[in-house]
Formats: C-alpha cells, sequence, structure tokens
C-alpha cells in the first residue's frame, strides 16, 4: 500500500504545481506586462495580460454569481473524480490527466472566487475569431491553466480509449 500512496503523492503534487506555476506566471504578467501591452514572441506567441470575467471568450461574463458557482461546482466535481481515481488501480496516464485538470480548473477557478476575474497571458498571431459587435476580431488570450485543462482532459480520454482497448482484448482472449 505504501508503494501506492508514494506514486500517487506524484499526481497530487503534479495538480499543485500546475496551479502554482499559473498563479505565478499570472502575477507576473500582471506585474510585468500590464494590460494593453503585447510581447511578441518567436512563431506567432504573443504574452499580453487580460482580465477575462467570464467564461472562455467573456461568455456569460455578466452573470458572475452563474460564472462562480458553476467554476465552483466544476472544481469540486473534478477533486470528487480525482480522489476516487487515485483511490482506484487506475492507469498513471488517467490519473496525471486528472492531476492536470483539477490544476488548472483549481487556479482558474480560485481567481474567479478571490478576484472575480481570469488573469490570461498567452496569445497567439492569426488566431481570430468573430464575435458580435467586434468588428469580426478578437484575439484569443490563454493562460496555464487553461493549457493544462485541454491536456488533461486529452490524457483522460486517450486513457479511457487504451482501456477500452485492453478490455476487448482480453475478452476476445478469452473467448467471449
Amino acid at each position: 500500500m505504501r508503494g501506492t500512496a508514494g506514486k500517487n503523492r506524484a499526481f497530487v503534487k503534479l495538480a499543485g504545481a500546475v496551479l502554482f506555476a499559473d498563479q505565478f506566471a499570472k502575477r507576473c504578467a500582471e506585474q510585468s506586462i500590464g494590460e494593453g501591452r503585447i510581447i511578441r514572441l518567436k512563431h506567432g506567441v504573443e504574452l499580453r495580460c487580460c482580465k477575462n470575467r467570464g467564461f472562455a471568450l467573456n461568455k456569460l461574463d455578466d452573470h458572475p454569481g452563474l460564472i462562480k458557482g458553476a467554476s465552483a461546482a466544476a472544481a469540486a466535481l473534478s477533486a470528487a473524480a480525482f480522489c476516487a481515481g487515485l483511490s482506484k488501480d487506475e492507469p498513471a496516464l488517467e490519473k496525471a490527466g486528472m492531476a492536470l485538470v483539477l490544476g488548472g480548473g483549481l487556479s482558474n477557478t480560485m481567481d474567479r472566487l478571490l478576484k472575480h476575474e481570469v488573469t490570461d497571458y498567452i496569445s497567439f498571431s492569426g488566431r481570430r475569431n468573430g464575435r458580435p459587435g467586434d468588428g469580426g476580431k478578437m484575439t484569443v488570450v490563454y493562460n496555464l491553466a487553461d493549457f493544462a485543462v485541454f491536456a488533461g482532459a486529452a490524457l483522460t480520454v486517450l486513457s479511457s480509449s487504451f482501456k477500452g482497448l485492453k478490455k476487448e482484448q482480453q475478452e476476445i482472449g478469452t473467448g467471449l
């Protein structure tokens, strides 16, 4: 049992590392870049500091209670799924995916609950989306937490696919 607890500790640390790294990067963006300034890096990557009071692309930004409630509920469900996954013999890939989702989700939820907005700081030039009233152009800005949630969801789906293939192979092997 001690070995399993040690392995699971690594996934808890991963979630914490994502949370810490994103919070640190957000503070750096706020203090070093500031709103309105754009730092252009190579390959179309841009650093900027934007505040988002809603979900992605400021969706529902005029409903702060809903945003906070939904974020808190999603974070609680993610934490519960993460803890349940740790208590089972789930593949490491799935646990890592859930840790990334939890760490990223908690970071953005903390911002929504404590600061009433999420700080985003990474964009890609050439990525434009139309939105009513913006003249057809808008830059999408992300943060490390967003990337962690995307990557974690992908790892979890990938792990589930592998589990399904393994189950099929076992059924074929036993003649079921």
